[in-house]
Order: structure tokens, then C-alpha cells, then sequence
């Protein structure tokens, strides 16, 4: 009776550490095993709509990302001229406008993105963004009230919208490998 016990519990521990295997491995992996791309492929597919929380935040990221770069843009003549000042905000902007844009479109069109793929460009906005906001607070701490009142303010603005766009990409992150995790222990692929 003890033998029958241990057995059966040895069962289920196998068929939960298959299924953590198979969870990291679509977490880990873009396309690890062509019989388990085809079940996420089809299975994301499905749940791509236009109501979707993910595609929401896209939304949402990409308007902000836009908002940021015509603040900057409009600011760029009262800041000092520097590479870091000048070339990086703008560069970042410009990059995930294009890259969210990318997303959205590819989930317009039903296109599946490798969700790898996906994560790397959050984690990285989530950097990125964060890194410009700190710039941009450190160029507004070192301008004089008395030159440009209104440009210092909506430089803060801006720099406060790009918090907001790090904050984004990291909730975006957060669902999406919330997403992946779950996927695997949903028994959609075990």
C-alpha cells in the first residue's frame, strides 16, 4: 500500500516537472519544437483581439511614444547641445515607435510574433525609456526657471510621460511572461 502511494505520487510529480519543462521551454525558446509552435501558433492566434489587454497596452505605448517624441522634439531648441542630450531621447523614441507600431500592425494582420522576440523588445523599452526620463530630468534640473518657463515645464511633462511609457513596457512585460508561464500549465501544450 505504501509502494502504491510513492508510485502514484512519483506519477504526478513526473507529469508536473513535463509540464514546468514545457513552460520554460515556450518561455525560453522561439521555436524549440515544430510540434509545439504549431499548437501556440494556433492557440495565438485565437486569442488576438482588438479588446485584448495586450493589444490595449500597444495602444497605449505607441500613443505615448508618439506624445513623448513631439515634447522632446518641440524642446529640442532651449536644450544644451550634447550627443547624450540631443541624440538619445530621440533615437529612443523613434525606435519604439517604429518597433510598437510593428507590433501592432503584425497583430492587426494576425501575424504571430514569436513572443521571445516580443519580451526582448519590452525589456529593453523598459530600459531605455527609464534611462531617457532620467536624462530628460536631469537636463530640466539644469535649466534656469527664468529662460523658458514653459518649455522647462513641458520638458518635465515629457519626462514624466516617459516614466510612464518605462511603467507601460513593464506591465506589458509583466502580462506577457504572466502569459507564457500560464500557457504551460493551462495543459494547452502538455
Amino acid at each position: 500500500m505504501a509502494d502504491e502511494t510513492i508510485t502514484q505520487s512519483t506519477g504526478e510529480d513526473d507529469q508536473v516537472n513535463r509540464s514546468h519543462t514545457k513552460a520554460l521551454l515556450r518561455f525560453f525558446s522561439v521555436e524549440s519544437d515544430i510540434n509545439m509552435a504549431a499548437n501556440i501558433a494556433e492557440s495565438s492566434i485565437s486569442t488576438y483581439n482588438f479588446y485584448n489587454k495586450d493589444f490595449l497596452l500597444k495602444i497605449a505605448e505607441l500613443l505615448n511614444c508618439t506624445i513623448c517624441a513631439a515634447l522632446y522634439g518641440f524642446e529640442l531648441k532651449i536644450i544644451p547641445d550634447s550627443v547624450k542630450s540631443v541624440c538619445f531621447p530621440n533615437v529612443v523614441f523613434g525606435s519604439y515607435i517604429i518597433i510598437t507600431a510593428v507590433i501592432i500592425i503584425s497583430y492587426m494582420l494576425g501575424q504571430v510574433m514569436p513572443e521571445v522576440l516580443i519580451r526582448i523588445f519590452l525589456s529593453i523599452g523598459l530600459i531605455l525609456f527609464f534611462i531617457t526620463a532620467t536624462v530628460t530630468i536631469t537636463i530640466w534640473g539644469s535649466m534656469r526657471v527664468s529662460q523658458h518657463p514653459k518649455s522647462k515645464n513641458l520638458l518635465l511633462f515629457q519626462a514624466l510621460l516617459s516614466y510612464l511609457s518605462s511603467l507601460l513596457y513593464g506591465l506589458d512585460l509583466y502580462f506577457n511572461i504572466r502569459k507564457a508561464v500560464d500557457f504551460g500549465f493551462d495543459g494547452n501544450i502538455c
